[in-house]
């Protein structure tokens, strides 16, 4: 067991964070162009070091069932379906240019509690945590996926707002 400094503390990644799954759609019903009652889809291929607004397909607004699948500033995006190697990247959301939602290979987390957005995408990009979030990953011959059950489980060691600040 890790001994923490002072006033840290150890908590789930479900206890510091919300987690959304992406939403599925028909493939016929993805467009590469903006048009009425469309909204920007992200995938994976968005999520890098930084979240890349340049290639995005469009879907029905329709699609987005709920509040919680419009992405938000702040929020945290997750490959959970990719290779071995790219499955559990994240990017944090700085910008959303156009409204937009993510499709089924991504998940969303929305950090709550006292735990900074900014130090969330800090912990999961880190390291440490993607080894550990690729070694939670189930493989089938190419994919790699990741279980939210699993993932929220996680161990993250947060410190005090304070020091989450510095």
């Amino acid at each position: 067991m890790i001994t923490l400094p002072a006033g840290w503390t150890a908590a789930s990644l479900g206890d510091v964070a919300t987690f959304e799954r992406g939403i599925a759609f028909p493939s016929t019903d993805k467009c590469h162009e903006p048009g009425n009652d469309l909204v920007a889809c992200l995938r994976t291929t968005n999520v890098q070091a930084e979240v890349d607004w340049e290639d995005l397909w469009f879907i029905p607004t329709k699609h987005v069932k709920s509040d919680a699948k419009w992405i938000r500033v702040d929020d945290i995006l997750i490959s959970t379906a990719n290779s071995q190697h790219l499955v559990g990247k994240v990017a944090r959301v700085r910008v959303v240019p156009t409204p937009s939602t993510f499709g089924a290979f991504i998940g969303l987390l929305r950090a709550r509690g006292e735990i900074s957005p900014a130090l969330l995408h800090y912990k999961l990009g880190s390291g440490r945590f993607q080894e550990l979030l690729r070694s939670t990953a189930s493989q089938t011959t190419n994919i790699a996926n990741i279980s939210a059950t699993r993932m929220l489980s996680l161990r993250i060691e947060v410190p005090p707002v304070n020091e989450q600040r510095r």
